[in-house]
This record gives structure tokens, C-alpha cells and sequence, in this order.
């Protein structure tokens, strides 16, 4: 029989299979399956056997939306699905993890084949299995433990039908009754013997409850067991440690895999890029993404997505836009567009903050790609309509979503995330009636907010600066913290587990204190959150920097550079796959790194970047110039990039200083240059790269001094704004995206990435540098800041040097010789009649 099993043909090797393999490759090359169907197999079951082996070509490249309209649009042209094509339907989509499509199939077999299913005695053993997987990977265990009842009565229930009823409550991280049922199945001193897949379903569940202590000690019992850890348990613990973001943990496990010769598989490497991602380091994950190709892992479709997510998080939408090029040129897997390829896309348009005409502009045309939306998709396109201020499209978009068909058991389609972003809308544009009620709506479907729908509502109060508000917000804040039981489960629900929880929680109040000047405040509510399990990370310690600064504690702000330092080294320069065959690796045994190895990206490079601006912004009003170029060089020698943010607070502080020329420098030597230069690389993108990586292809012009051009990420409504006074309601923006997605939206979004690539000169600098211009022109000199006031010495009377007025016109002259572009940029500014001294 052909379709046995699906997917069996793709992995085992011999004559059957290379036989099976040529009927699907010339399948494969059917470009209009729909009406191949309809016009050549002659009878109903040839034409179901050929629908089901495009089913399974489809699905195997991932495109299992396409698998799904190809269902349907065979139904209208009258081409059925029998019995076991729902049954292996089902298992297809399951195999892929798509359990909303499998639960659509299963509803249509209870609709054709209700007596089948009804009537235990006529139910299957292939149904039935088929069946309990469905409700296993639900997590439904009352529907799972129902189909295990009537296995046991008609004597169907084997192993796998244990194992899917173990993995039901697992699924749910109930331990508990996984534990149970466990012991039940598998009684010490008893005939059956757990096996790998028992042990590491129980594993799953402890996965599933975050208890790190009750993973080890399963995997400890395996190991006694005799049983050794495969790269699929590995895998499971990867994805664990990537939800709490625990770096440390997860290089612990690929170490771990290394040294038990269990080689990182697709699914290894794609969870550490996707750990990489949350930590905005693209770098790191161009680097993981190398050795696995290193390690003969053929990188496929989800795996390029998650290097382009990487990317996008970081705010490098070159990166971002190689990738996108990469995945449509080489047709990875043979994949067309997917729900997933274009979510990724969308929430790059999200992240830039294009307008909302662009981003409805490509879910439209998702929509007509027969593409399904899911609820990643709606989420983005709603954040696009709350950015853009149209919260009746918002909602409206929401309705859509929420009356669409919920299959199964399910009773609503919407989350507690979808919800906080039409609140958070709502609350930023001035209607906390309407927020309050979809919080309630919330409620009332039994969904559970967790910190950042928190994180929202204690923002809304502490945005409104008043004494009232700011108590509201600190006592709905201490009401959070002292619940009990299930109403904590916001703190261990947020990726990144607690810790992550409450920094998105007491991060607002921390913030607005510290723009207040309120420092007994933000150290109270510092040490609470410390107190309650939380972690100093590079959010809450520049929070707590900044807050010293404001108030001129420099010795308080040199103690938390100290930590920000110590948090941001933890990682820098450390090679995950050190001792395990590595490049860096081989080169240190072969002698082979020096001084002069050329440098390579390195770990995080920008993580200390608003660390750096604090500091320097802190040490130059404290009139402590020196001790500045001594930290500039230091955090260079570590490893780190600057960033443009580093390189305009840099040029501040030298007029500062009083080394104006300098400063000049930085403008007409750094600031324009890489402005230009990123320009040039937006303008030369090639549409068909050969590798996805930007920062590792030679291929790819890239700084000697500053090693990516993404600087720190706009907020999404800032980012829209600055794209909105540029080019992103341009007319012919619908028109083009209408014609082509794999071309118009990355030309969009590569104008957009030019206009809000970091670097550029601030209206600070600029204010600066024209004040010292200003200064040298009157014949005075620049002279250093002292205690917070920039020193001015008075040109007439005994105090005055004969000599200064000339070394000022020199010092100008100067400047306008070696620094023309920067002179002129500074003149243009000044015409504006508006410059301010830098203090």
C-alpha cells in the first residue's frame, strides 16, 4: 500500500522506498494538483489515493494551509475524503503540529461517518488511535481517557494507546497524574517495561510545569533505567530552557549532547537561534545557524524563519530582508508562501512601525493566497491598527477573528495576548472605559491575564504622573504580589518565567520614578522586586542607572555599571560549541589566532550600549572627561559595539570637554559616513543572495570599527511616526504590494529600514556643536564643564588672555578645513535661529 504511513517515505532507505520516493518527486512536480485530480485519475479511489499523496507532498514542505484548501476545493468538484483519508489526513496534519487543522478533519468525520464514531462497536482501531492522538496533543485528557476506555473495552488499548493517554496530561504539565498513571502502567517489578518514548513523555511533563528539579530526576531514573537521553529529549529540554530564556541552561544542554556523542539536530540549532532572538542577538545566531551547517544539518524553512526573527528583534532589517531573499530564491523544501513566512514578515512591518495601509495591504493578500490568518497573524495586524490609532479597525479586525468557527472543544479562538493589545489601544488613546471592559471580557472567558497584560494596565495609571494614579498603580501592583495559589500564574506563565514576569511588572513604576527624581522610591520597588525572586537584568539596571543619574549620584551609577557590565560579560566572546569541533576551537589547537586574526562578531555585542550612554552621560555633567576615554576604550577592548546612540553621547560630552574639534570628528568621520553607508547597502541588495547570513559573507560590505548598522529598536508607535512623515503613505504603496509579495513589501521595508537605521546625528549634538560654534565665532574658547555648568570666560577685562580670540579663529578655522560636511551640517542647523548649550 502507497500511504502506510505518512512521512515513512521520506526517512527509511530501500527499494520500496526509492520506488515510492520517484512516484512522489514526479507528483512533486504537478504545478496544478486541483485540476491534475479532476482530469486524470479515473475512478474515486484513484483520485483520493492521488489527493492524498499531494497531502502528503504539501505537508511535508510545510504548507499544510494549501493541504487543507486542496480538501476543500476537491469536495466542491466532488472529490471526497473516505474514511481512512480522514484518518490519515489527520495524522499528517498532527505530524506537523497542526492540531487546529487535524480538529477541522476531525469534525468533518464525525459529520460523514457519525455512526462510525458514535457506535463503540464499530469504531476502529486506526480510528481510535488517530483519535486519542488528536485529543493527546490537545491536552483534552477527559475526550483522551474517553477513547482509551472504549480501546480497553474492545481490546485495542496497547502501549501506544498508554503512552497517548500519558501524553494528554502531560501536555497540560500534569504531573501529577502523569506520575500516576506511570506508576499504574509501569509497576515496579511488573512485565512491562517503560521505554524511551514513556520516559520521555513524563519528562515532557515536567517540561511542561517548569519543575527543572523533577526533569533531572526523571532523567536520572531513565539513565538507571538503562535507557541513555536521544537528541529528542534533548530537544525537549532546549525548548524549556528557551521559554525561561535561561542561555546558560540551554549551552549546559548542548554541551551535554556533545559530550554523550548525541549530534544537535534542526531542531537543536532552531531553538538556540530562537533563544538568540529573544536576546536581540543576530549575531549569535548567524553564528549557531554556521555550525550547523558545519555539523551537515541542511538548514530548512523554520530554521531560516527563526534566523530572520532573530533579526527582526534585533531591529537589523538588512538582516532580515537577506533572509526573506534567501528563503524565496532557493524555494527551501520547495515551499511556497506559508502562514508562517508571512506572520514573519508582518511582524517586521510591525516592528518598523510601517503604517497600517501596508501591513492590512499584505494581509490582504495573504487572505487571497488561500492562506488561514491564525491568531499570530490577527494579533500583529491589530497591533497595526492600535499603532496607527484606528481602534475601530482594531475592533473590527478582532470581531472577525473572534466569529470565525471554533472546531473542537474549544470555546473561544482568543487569548489573554490578543486582548492586552486591544486594551493597551484602547488606554494609549485615551479610553480607559473600553479597556476596562475587555479586561472584564477577559475575565469572563475564563482567560487568564498574565505580566504583560499586567504590565499594561499598572503603565496606564503610572502614565498619568498624578499622586492618585501612582498609588492606584502601586496598589494594584502589591495586590498582584500577594495573590495566592492560581492567581500567580502570571508569574511563572511569561516567557522568561519569573524573573522576565515581574521586570515587564515593575518596570513602568520604576521608570516614571525615575523620571521624577523619586530615587527612594525606585530603590524600594527595586529591592521588592529582587526580594520576590527577581533578577537584576540589563532592563531593570538601566532603569535603576539612569534614575542615579537623574539626581547626580555618580558613585551609586558607577556601582550599577559595574553590574550592567558583569550581566552584559556574562555571555561575550563565549563560544557555545567550545571543545566540541568548533572553528574557534580547532584554530586555538592549531595555533592559529593572533593579534592580528581578523575580528568576528561577537556575542550580544550591543548589550551595552544604553548601559554606555548612561554612564557617559553621568561621568560628563560630573565634569569627569578623562575617566570617559578610559571607559570608550575598555569597553572596546571587551568586545562590545557602539552603537549611534554611544557615538552622539560621545560627541556631547567632547564639546563637554571642551574638545570641540573632536567632537566635529565624530560627526564627520562616524555619524555621516555610516549614515551613507547604510544607504549604499540598502540601495545594493541583492534579491538573490546565495546565504542567508550578513554578518559572516564576504560578500556583504560591512564596518571595520562598528559590526551592524541596527541600532536599538523604535517603539512601534514612535517607529510609525517617523515613517509616516517620510514615505510610508506614498500612493503607489497598496499598488505595488497588490503585484508581487515576494518583491514590493521588501522594498518597502528596506526604504523604511534606511530611514530609521540609528545613524544619524541628534538634534543634540547638533544643538552642541552650534552653541560651540557659536561660542568660537564671539572669540571665547570652549572650555570644560564643571559641576554641571559649562565655564564661560568673559572676553573683556584683566581676566581675558590677548591670544584667545585668536585661538578660537584658529580653532574654527581648523574645524572648517578638516570637518567641511560636519561644519556644514552645523551651519544649515543654525539657520534655524535654535541651538542650546550641551547642559
Amino acid at each position: 500500500m502507497l500511504l502506510e504511513r505518512p512521512g515513512e517515505q521520506f526517512h527509511k532507505k530501500n527499494e520500496k522506498t526509492e520506488f515510492r520516493r520517484a512516484i512522489f518527486n514526479a507528483f512533486a512536480a504537478v504545478e496544478e494538483p486541483l485540476s491534475w485530480i479532476v482530469k486524470f485519475p479515473k475512478t474515486p479511489e484513484a483520485k483520493q489515493n492521488a489527493a492524498c499523496i499531494f497531502y502528503m507532498i504539501l505537508c511535508h514542505r510545510g504548507d499544510t494551509d494549501q493541504a487543507w484548501h486542496l480538501s476543500q476545493e476537491l469536495q466542491t468538484r466532488g472529490v471526497f475524503l473516505s474514511f481512512q483519508g480522514h484518518l490519515r489526513l489527520m495524522q499528517m496534519f498532527m505530524a506537523c503540529r497542526e492540531t487546529e487543522l487535524a480538529t477541522k478533519v476531525y469534525d468533518s468525520l464525525c459529520v460523514h461517518f457519525a455512526d462510525q464514531i458514535t457506535d463503540p462497536k464499530k469504531r476502529t482501531k486506526d480510528e481510535l488511535h488517530t483519535s486519542l492522538m488528536l485529543a493527546s496533543q490537545l491536552g483534552d485528557w477527559e475526550e483522551a481517557h474517553g477513547h482509551f476506555d472504549v480501546m480497553v473495552n474492545r481490546g485495542f488499548a496497547d502501549d501506544g494507546a498508554r503512552l497517548r493517554l500519558l501524553h494528554a496530561y502531560a501536555s497540560v504539565g500534569d504531573t501529577i497524574r502523569t506520575c500516576e498513571l506511570f506508576n499504574k502502567f509501569y509497576p515496579v517489578g511488573g512485565l512491562q517495561k517503560p521505554t524511551l518514548r514513556v520516559f520521555r513523555t513524563v519528562i515532557h511533563a515536567h517540561i511542561r510545569a517548569g519543575d527543572i528539579q523533577g526533569i533531572n530526576s526523571w532523567l536520572e531514573r531513565m539513565t538507571k533505567a538503562g535507557i541513555k537521553p536521544t537528541a529528542e529529549i534533548y530537544n525537549m529540554m532546549l525548548l524549556a530552557f528557551a521559554k525561561l530564556q535561561d542561555l546558560e541552561a540551554a549551552t549546559a544542554i548542548l554541551s551535554r549532547m556533545y559530550q554523550n556523542k548525541v549530534k544537535p539536530d534542526k531542531v537543536a540549532f532552531t531553538t538556540m537561534i530562537s533563544i538568540m532572538a529573544d536576546r536581540k542577538d543576530p549575531v549569535t545566531a548567524e553564528r549557531i545557524y554556521q555550525r550547523a551547517i558545519q555539523d551537515g544539518v541542511v538548514p530548512d524553512t523554520v530554521m531560516n524563519i527563526a534566523l530572520m526573527d532573530a533579526h527582526i528583534e534585533a531591529g537589523s532589517w538588512r538582516g532580515a530582508i537577506r533572509v526573506f531573499d534567501y528563503i524565496n530564491h532557493t524555494k527551501l523544501d520547495g515551499s511556497r508562501n506559508t502562514t508562517r513566512l508571512f506572520n514573519v514578515l508582518l511582524k517586521a512591518y510591525v516592528h518598523i512601525g510601517a503604517p497600517f495601509s501596508v501591513v492590512s495591504a499584505i494581509f490582504q493578500r495573504m487572505k487571497r493566497q488561500k492562506l488561514t490568518p491564525n491568531i499570530i497573524t490577527y494579533s500583529l495586524v491589530i497591533q497595526s491598527a492600535c499603532d496607527s490609532g484606528q481602534m475601530d479597525v482594531a475592533r473590527d479586525l478582532f470581531n472577525e477573528f473572534d466569529t470565525m468557527p471554533v472546531f473542537g472543544k474549544k470555546k473561544t479562538r482568543v487569548d489573554s495576548y490578543l486582548l492586552t493589545i486591544l486594551m493597551a489601544g484602547y488606554l494609549r488613546n485615551n479610553d480607559p472605559t473600553t479597556a476596562k471592559s475587555i479586561y472584564h471580557d477577559m475575565q469572563t472567558r475564563a482567560l487568564r491575564p498574565d505580566a504583560v497584560t499586567f504590565g499594561v494596565i499598572i503603565n496606564s495609571f503610572a502614565n498619568e504622573r498624578s499622586v492618585e494614579s501612582l498609588a492606584i498603580a502601586e496598589e494594584f501592583m502589591r495586590g498582584l504580589t500577594k495573590t495566592d495559589g492560581k492567581d500567580k500564574a502570571w508569574l511563572t506563565s511569561t516567557r522568561g518565567g519569573r524573573p522576565r514576569a515581574l521586570e515587564v511588572v515593575f518596570t513602568p513604576l520604576l521608570t516614571i520614578y525615575g523620571q521624577d527624581m523619586d530615587i527612594r522610591s525606585v530603590e524600594r520597588l527595586f529591592d521588592s522586586m529582587l526580594a520576590m525572586g527577581g533578577e537584576p537584568t540589563m532592563v531593570s539596571l538601566n532603569v535603576l542607572m539612569d534614575a542615579y543619574r537623574r539626581v547626580g549620584n555618580l558613585e551609586s551609577v558607577e556601582q550599577i555599571w559595574g553590574e550592567a557590565v558583569e550581566v552584559a560579560r556574562r555571555f561575550l566572546n563565549k563560544d557555545l560549541f567550545e571543545g566540541f569541533g568548533s572553528e574557534t576551537a580547532q584554530n586555538k589547537a592549531q595555533g592559529q589566532i593572533n593579534e592580528e586574526t581578523p575580528h568576528t562578531p561577537h556575542h550580544n555585542e550591543n548589550s551595552l550600549c544604553l548601559s554606555l550612554s548612561i554612564y557617559i552621560n553621568a561621568l560628563s555633567a560630573a565634569g569627569q572627561h578623562v575617566k570617559i576615554a578610559k571607559v570608550w576604550r575598555q569597553v572596546r577592548d571587551w568586545g562590545f559595539a557602539f552603537d549611534a546612540h554611544n557615538w552622539n553621547h560621545l560627541a556631547v560630552a567632547l564639546v563637554r570637554a571642551g574638545e570641540v574639534a573632536r567632537a566635529f570628528e565624530i560627526v564627520e568621520r562616524v555619524l555621516l559616513p555610516y549614515s551613507l553607508q547604510n544607504r549604499r547597502i540598502v540601495r545594493s541588495r541583492r534579491k538573490r543572495p546565495q546565504t542567508p547570513l550578513s554578518f559572516f559573507d564576504d560578500t556583504v560590505p560591512l564596518p571595520q570599527d562598528v559590526r551592524h548598522l541596527a541600532s536599538q529598536p523604535l517603539p512601534a508607535s514612535a517607529a510609525r511616526g517617523k515613517v509616516k512623515k517620510s514615505k510610508a503613505e506614498e500612493p503607489h504603496a497598496e499598488a505595488e504590494i497588490e503585484s508581487d509579495v515576494k518583491q514590493a513589501p521588501l522594498y518597502e521595508l528596506q526604504q523604511m529600514s534606511a530611514h530609521l537605521q540609528g545613524w544619524r546625528t541628534h538634534l543634540r549634538v547638533l544643538d552642541a556643536l552650534g552653541w560651540a560654534m557659536e561660542t568660537l565665532k564671539s572669540g571665547r574658547p570652549v572650555l570644560p564643564m564643571e559641576g554641571g555648568v559649562q565655564r564661560d570666560r568673559v572676553i573683556s577685562g584683566d581676566d581675558r588672555r590677548e591670544d584667545e580670540p585668536l585661538d578660537a579663529r584658529k580653532t574654527l578655522e581648523w574645524i572648517s578645513t578638516s570637518y567641511p560636511r560636519a561644519m556644514m551640517m552645523v551651519s544649515v542647523h543654525l539657520l534655524g535661529g535654535k541651538y542650546k548649550p550641551p547642559y
